[in-house]
């Protein structure tokens, strides 16, 4: 019966309560390395107001981008919905595309994944772009490679 007090304990520690992330956020994104050589891709460069809805259900998530960046997505990766989990402040979500692209007897997709945190009404982190590949022999220049955005927005006060 200790043993089973100490491990509902330690898992009750590890686990934190959802916050409340609903809300429409004003976005920006600032580009960081393309890993993945992306066309048209300046590191550094920073799209602003990037309006993005952010829908909860307990400790499920589903952000959904609009906008010319919601088209970007859906055009690139088949898709403008994030959808996992939120554990405390943090968020954990991901895109899985469905656009189908090849180059050479190599078939592939690409996959985002959004790593961020609420603090009051301010969401910080990173999208990280990855590739899904059928690893052909053509795949070289892009099997594991990772793009990445950093992320800073803010929604309405509560």
């Amino acid at each position: 019966m200790k043993r089973f007090a100490l491990l509902a304990g330690f898992v009750a520690a590890c686990s934190s309560s959802p916050v409340d992330v609903t809300g429409d956020y004003s976005v920006q994104l600032t580009n960081g390395s393309n890993g993945c050589m992306f066309a048209n891709y300046t590191v550094g460069n920073m799209t602003m107001d990037v309006p993005v809805t952010i829908t909860q259900n307990g400790t499920s998530a589903t952000a959904t981008v609009t906008g010319t960046a919601g088209d970007y997505l859906n055009l690139v990766l088949g898709s403008d919905a994030f959808a996992g989990s939120v554990n405390g402040s943090s968020l954990d979500l991901t895109l899985t595309g469905t656009r189908a692209m090849s180059s050479g007897s190599c078939a592939f997709t690409y996959n985002a994944s959004l790593s961020a945190e609420l603090t009051d009404n301010s969401l910080s982190g990173e999208i990280d772009y990855t590739s899904d590949t059928n690893n052909g022999s053509d795949c070289t220049g892009i099997t594991g490679c990772v793009t990445t955005q950093d992320i800073a927005g803010s929604r309405p006060p509560k």
